[in-house]
């Protein structure tokens, strides 16, 4: 067993070498491809720089003459001076490009060391629950980094500070703190002269879509910034498939793995560009030669908006988008402010109208009132307010383009940041006729994003500022819901998960195959306990990416190792793509309450910070509808635990367990009581309401008694036993009588109390 364990082991160690290797050769054959691209690049811009040369020392050379000839060897010697030095220059960035090449390919082969993660400290955040054991891992040279010189830590999203993350941003990974472990040596500059930086490794459980991209944000400067990031892998048995690392220079840092919007970075100079953007071919910018002096560097990120999302919108706002026929996706292209010498153009992919092939031409909505546009050829650009005709019946297709300044709205109270959506009507549309691509010219850059309609002549375009908000607030927000299971064998062990709508189907057999299969009671409470997803299941609610949401348990039920008057309240953030689940155990708090039932009962009560418009106190009169927009605490669910009675408590379970008995000095005696209740059996709840016996007293009393005559003296029991001692019970009982139509029974007990009292003073034995 020992020799095949070890052939075994042999063979696998053989197999990661031999993958290894395959991989290094692919990265060599790469970095060899793509020294050569740069170097073909090269001498085609020397050759044309020489060509430009010698055509401007031909144009520059004179007659025949002394002068001539004397001007004629200076160009050739200036000619020959810059062949020279563009050939050492293009030597100096080979040597570079050589140089960069080798490092790289040598830091390829530095190994990682993974490391493992400690809370940060005992916290209700129930976030980092279920982070890897394997928390990140270090890249750096061979023998430079020890596991046990650095100290790895998941934070908590309560103390993160993760409000400086743009809202659409999703996190895939805990947030890890990495710092050096005490007085450790810690030689990451080794393995060279002059080498100073590392490599940063985290796992990440991001989805592969086409126009998102995972990167490393780090924590500086008090808020988190991004870096440049890679996707890799590590090729060792037991830790996550996916992670994704950056270059960074500090043996102390904070940092988490987050799922964005791809960004395409690039730079436009004097030769011009046409760069397509890589989530979608058809979004296009195009720079014509000459068109600007400086190299200026680029950004393009492309938020996709579907027919799904366009249709919610149609739904909350159909006032707004009447006459809205398709939209295109937000564009956010970055740039310095800087006008260009020559129009640079942006073509854009925009929906055809789905209902039908009609004839449509470029332009944009007219003004508010929906008055038709002018007619012009096909194909002529427009601007993106034509001329109103009146009494047209044309039905053409007109395009929208709106703009706002500024990255991707941040969200909070009062309102988003960046600029608000107008209308940019000082821009030329163009549209080829039957193609659903659009574009327009520009003379100036701007660091904006924009997004286009398509839309009827009768579409307001007044409106189209707040479907923009809308559309962005539908993107960043997300559905989800609540789910709580009990283990079936021990339903004291609660497992309480916050999803995305569209995952609940798997996180539901994912919570069985843990053992987590008991739903509760279906119907529940409120909108927690068993609405239209099923019993265990919350309704579905709105929320944002990281949005905090506190646990507080209600009823009589708390956590096993809480205190009875002051139980625990935990936090709950929401991720999209990571899993947001709290398991506990829980007992209850009175065991000797909730006797009318064979269970304890209670419920975990789900609050978040919620915008609401409040009314402003001190408003002026001229304007006395006028709000504020604050955060108020809103319960969004309540999720209902049941937890069943041991025998021992089951035995308590009925209010006449232990037999109620009193010596009354008056009228009022138990053996009265039972005949009363035979009398009122019939309504003896009226008269329980006279009695002011609370109606939740009246529904446990219905539950354990099957007869009415039974409910009907537990309800007396129950109404002598909270009087107080002092009080005229004779008096109170026939006023209750008389209210409940009993008058006769009221002047008989009148009648016996007075013949009672008769017999006392006349010192008979009244027993």
């Amino acid at each position: 067993l020992e020799e095949a364990k070890r052939r075994e082991e042999e063979r696998q160690r053989q197999e990661a070498e031999e993958a290894e290797r395959r991989r290094q050769e692919e990265l060599r054959r790469r970095q060899a491809d793509e020294a050569a691209a740069a170097k073909a690049a090269a001498a085609e811009e020397a050759k044309r720089r020489r060509r430009a040369e010698e055509a401007a020392g031909e144009d520059s050379d004179g007659d025949d003459g002394s002068g001539g000839r004397h001007r004629r060897k200076s160009s050739s010697r200036r000619r020959a001076r810059a062949r020279a030095e563009a050939e050492a220059q293009r030597k100096r960035e080979a040597e570079a490009a050589a140089a960069a090449a080798a490092a790289e390919e040598a830091e390829r082969r530095w190994r990682p060391v993974v490391l493992a993660a400690s809370m940060a400290d005992e916290s209700d955040d129930a976030s980092a629950a279920e982070a890897d054991n394997a928390a990140c891992a270090i890249r750096a040279p061979d023998g430079a980094v020890q596991p046990d010189d650095f100290k790895c830590t998941l934070v908590p999203l309560d103390q993160a500070d993760v409000g400086s993350i743009p809202p659409g941003d999703e996190l895939v990974s805990g947030v890890v703190r990495l710092e050096p472990a005490g007085l450790s040596r810690v030689q990451i500059s080794g393995g060279g002269e002059g080498r100073r930086h590392w490599y940063f490794m985290l796992p990440h459980c991001a989805q592969r879509q086409a126009a998102r991209e995972t990167v490393v944000y780090i924590y500086e400067d008090g808020r988190w910034q991004e870096r440049p990031s890679a996707e890799t892998h590590i090729d060792m048995q037991g830790l996550p498939a996916r992670w994704v690392e950056t270059k960074i220079t500090d043996t102390s840092v904070t940092a988490v793995a987050v799922n964005k919007l791809k960004t395409d970075r690039f730079s436009v100079g004097k030769p011009g560009i046409r760069y397509s953007s890589s989530v979608d071919n058809r979004i296009c910018l195009t720079v014509p030669e000459d068109a600007l002096k400086i190299q200026l560097d680029q950004t393009i990120e492309v938020q996709p908006v579907d027919s799904s999302t366009l249709a919610v919108i149609k739904s909350q706002l159909p006032r707004e988008t009447h006459g809205l026929l398709t939209c295109s996706s937000i564009i956010q292209h970055t740039s310095i402010c800087k006008n260009t010498l020559r129009p640079v153009t942006f073509n854009f992919q925009l929906p055809l109208n789905p209902a039908g092939a009609k004839k449509t031409r470029p332009g944009t909505a007219g003004a508010a009132g929906g008055a038709a546009s002018s007619v012009v050829a096909s194909g002529r650009p427009m601007t993106a307010k034509p001329k109103a005709t009146p009494n047209s019946d044309e039905e053409d297709e007109l395009v929208v383009l709106l703009g706002c300044d500024g990255q991707r709205r941040c969200v909070g109270v009062g309102g988003s940041g960046g600029g608000s959506w107008s209308v940019l009507d000082q821009l030329d549309i163009e549209e080829e006729p039957g193609k659903d691509i659009v574009g327009f010219r520009t003379t100036r850059f701007y660091d904006r994003r924009f997004i286009a309609f398509r839309v009827k002549p009768e579409f307001n375009t007044d409106t189209a500022s707040r479907i923009c908000e809308a559309i962005e607030t539908n993107l960043e927000d997300k559905s989800a819901c609540f789910v709580l299971r009990q283990k079936s064998d021990n339903l004291t062990e609660v497992s309480l998960a916050l999803i995305a709508s569209g995952r609940l189907d798997r996180t539901l057999k994912q919570l069985q195959e843990a053992g987590y299969d008991y739903d509760g009671i279906s119907g529940g409470l409120g909108g927690g306990g068993g609405g239209s997803n099923g019993p265990g299941v919350s309704e579905d609610i709105r929320v944002r990416e990281r949005q905090q949401f506190r646990l507080r348990f209600r009823g009589n039920i708390i956590c096993e190792d809480d205190d009875p008057d002051r139980p625990s309240e935990f936090v709950l953030h929401f991720n999209s793509q990571m899993k947001n689940r709290l398991e506990l155990s829980v007992t209850e708090r009175d065991r000797f309450a909730q006797r009318a039932l064979d269970q304890f009962r209670g419920y975990i009560e789900v609050t978040t910070d919620m915008a609401v418009q409040k009314p402003v106190k001190d408003a002026k009169k001229g304007n006395p509808h006028q709000t504020v927009t604050v955060m108020e605490e809103a319960v969004v669910a309540k999720m209902l635990i049941c937890v069943p009675k041991s025998e021992e408590e089951l035995r308590v379970k009925s209010p006449r367990a232990t037999p109620f008995v009193f010596k009354s000095k008056d009228s009022v005696t138990m053996e009265y009581l039972r005949d009363l209740a035979e009398l009122v059996c019939d309504n003896w709840e009226l008269l329980a309401d006279k009695l002011e016996v609370s109606k939740k007293r009246c529904s446990v009393i219905k539950k354990t008694s099957e007869s009415q005559e039974t409910q009907a003296y537990d309800m007396l029991i129950t109404w002598v036993k909270k009087l107080p001692v002092l009080k005229n019970k004779v008096l109170i009982l026939c006023r209750a009588l008389n209210a409940s139509g009993y008058p006769h029974l009221a002047a008989s007990l009148r009648d016996a109390e007075r013949e009672r009292r008769l017999r006392v003073e006349n010192g008979d034995d009244y027993d």
